[in-house]
């Protein structure tokens, strides 16, 4: 048996089903938001001192729907 066998059998149960449509729709959804407000992109980037001195522990996780580029063609394509 594998590791990676024995990990599914441990670590299985606990695993989000469809785990990256729901990433790929969020990415969608925040490249979206982008171009009708432009401070979205601001408020969800991953920033060590705002999360360290003004506790945003949000920004740990949203910064994963951040699309690396802005450009409709490349969104296309990635997405």
């Amino acid at each position: 048996m594998s590791i990676l066998n024995r990990l599914e059998k441990i670590f299985g149960r606990f695993a989000i089903k469809n785990l990256i449509i729901y990433v790929i729709f969020l990415n969608f959804l925040v490249f979206v938001l982008n171009f009708a407000n432009d401070q979205l992109y601001s408020e969800l980037v991953l920033r060590r001192d705002l999360v360290l001195d003004d506790r945003q522990f949000f920004r740990l996780i949203t910064f994963i729907f951040i699309p690396p580029n802005f450009s409709p063609i490349f969104a296309l394509f990635a997405l």
